[in-house]
């Protein structure tokens, strides 16, 4: 979508004035992150080496799953409580798709349970952005970087 922009950030060829002393270089400027925010901590989730994956995880006190798909990049953040049951979930390449493995149910990418015991449950969008890390370390420089 964005890589010939994205290479040209990476080679610090911004679009307008950038400090150095601002940037961080846990990741290429340009590489393409998607935020998790809850109160005041943000975590950030590199969307390029996660490639097909739901991610389990914590933002400051609030289990969360991040599902991912490389082949259109979507990406969502949820909270991965569900009637006051926290659950863990993987993506399944053989079966293209995410499950949670405490009831073995469904989900889509936009949180919806599709099948199995929790047909029809919801998992509760979380605040997020999708951004370019540059401009994400600028905007939240106490960001942390999740790393599997």
């Amino acid at each position: 979508m964005f890589s010939g922009y994205a290479q040209r950030v990476n080679d610090k060829e911004f679009a307008f004035p950038v400090s150095e002393e601002n940037l961080d270089d846990r990741l290429p400027a340009g590489e393409v992150v998607l935020t998790a925010e809850v109160r005041e901590s943000v975590t950030a989730y590199p969307l390029g080496p996660l490639g097909n994956a739901a991610v389990n995880d914590r933002v400051g006190q609030q289990p969360v799953v991040v599902f991912v798909r490389e082949d259109n990049r979507a990406a969502g953040v949820f909270s991965s409580t569900v009637d006051a049951q926290t659950l863990t979930f993987v993506y399944e390449e053989e079966r293209d798709g995410f499950f949670d493995r405490e009831t073995g149910s469904q989900w889509d990418a936009a949180g919806r349970s599709i099948g199995g015991p929790l047909r029809g449950a919801q998992l509760s969008r979380l605040e997020s952005r999708r951004a370019f890390w540059f401009s994400l370390v600028i905007a939240f420089p106490q960001v942390r970087l999740y790393s599997p």
